[in-house]
């Protein structure tokens, strides 16, 4: 299907400003859908256009439109959703990408699109930071059957979940196949080349895109998939923890013999937060932006929170909310460790510390599995080899 003009020329102005992100945008085949009110592009790069737009948005309103579109694609905001709340996340990552756009002067987002004032939030922040500091509540009972220009329905390219206006995600007869997951990943490629040329001789490149051109095609590892997967490792291995106990009676029964029955322990969790001098605002909203993701994965089992820098600061058990951890947030002195770690052995099994490394840590392994979480520009290189080590590295 060809492109409609108004779509020509508001490619053709992004493509000018932009020339280095024309890989995606070439690549982006148009689907006609009356009443959708907007742009919206899926996970197949399939871009979806009501021509109502074209009589209601100049052209450089739907140029910064289709950026708006791009820069989800090349953020990775599908695959970033993970296990959060789609309709949520996209707000999330609408207001990650509103905030750079409207920091280049030239462009102009139609209607009240989403910024970090709209809720109330401070600047410069990621989509996984802003997301948990959401009203979710409010963005629940947005009207999500239509797309809404920057502002929370922008379709499956920021979330991964398919929206009830677009074709099939798989492979089905009669739709328009849009692009594979393979064939996306090489023009986010040759956009972070382009960039990274434009870098060396325009010398006005945005510096979200330049931040971006460092991360796109970069071997790295998704250090949350790395994280729950430590988390189901030490939370198995505790499962699979065996024992005879009298506090339930075997089924068995010999003669003036009480027999102890097998047991199996409920796995836990202690979370360890480290609010040290050293930890800033950001780093600390990372942390519980994560503990809101292992109480997702933790499911029915228990969580408690330790709060702590150089002495427990405090203690937050049965924790089914992470708001429940910040408001028990305090601290600001040194930093150790060890007396975070020490408490929550006593509450479970297993101990996630939460910290920027540097820290005392225990001379001797801890009777609990111990995963440590902490920045790549922390101190990565003392954390213990009897702690199971992940480098936080977004």
């Amino acid at each position: 299907m060809s492109l409609p003009l108004a779509l020509q020329a508001s490619r053709r102005i992004l493509t000018r400003e932009r020339p280095y992100l024309s890989a995606i945008v070439f690549a982006l085949s148009p689907i006609e859908v009356h009443g959708l009110g907007t742009l919206g592009v899926d996970a197949r790069l399939r871009l979806y256009y009501d021509p109502a737009v074209f009589t209601q948005w100049t052209a450089q309103e739907l140029a910064t439109v289709l950026y708006h579109e791009v820069l989800h694609v090349i953020r990775d905001h599908a695959s970033r959703c993970d296990w959060r709340d789609p309709q949520t996340w996209n707000v999330a990552a609408d207001i990650e990408i509103n905030e750079d756009i409207m920091r280049e002067s030239i462009w102009s987002l139609p209607g009240n699109p989403f910024l970090p004032a709209t809720f109330g939030l401070a600047a410069d922040q990621l989509a996984e930071v802003i997301y948990d500091k959401l009203p979710a509540a409010q963005i629940g009972n947005m009207d999500v059957s239509k797309p809404n220009v920057g502002a929370g329905v922008c379709g499956s390219c920021a979330t991964g979940k398919q929206a009830p206006w677009e074709q099939s995600l798989e492979n089905s007869a009669g739709t328009d196949p849009g692009r594979s997951k393979a064939d996306i990943e090489v023009l986010k490629r040759q956009v972070a080349i382009e960039i990274r040329r434009a870098m060396a001789t325009r010398g006005n490149v945005p510096g979200h895109l330049q931040r971006l051109a460092d991360t796109i095609g970069a071997p790295r590892v998704d250090w949350r998939k790395v994280l729950a997967s430590e988390i189901r490792r030490a939370v198995a291995l505790t499962a699979g923890d065996t024992d005879f106990s009298y506090s339930r009676l075997s089924r068995r029964r010999l003669p003036q013999v009480v027999l102890p029955a097998l047991v199996q322990p409920v796995p836990d969790i202690a979370v360890v937060v480290d609010t040290s001098g050293s930890i800033d605002d950001s780093l600390l909203q990372r942390f519980l932006s994560e503990c809101s993701g292992i109480l997702h994965n933790l499911g029915s089992f228990g969580m408690s929170v330790v709060i702590a820098d150089a002495v427990i600061q405090d203690v937050v058990k049965d924790v089914q909310h992470v708001a429940q951890i910040r408001k028990a947030l305090k601290g600001g002195g040194g930093t150790d460790m060890c007396v975070g770690i020490e408490h929550a052995q006593k509450l479970a099994s297993t101990v996630i510390v939460f910290t920027d490394g540097y820290t005392p840590w225990p001379d001797t392994p801890p009777r609990a599995n111990v995963i440590v979480a902490l920045p790549k520009y922390g101190d990565v290189d003392r954390v213990p080899k009897w702690a199971r080590k992940v480098v936080i590295d977004g």
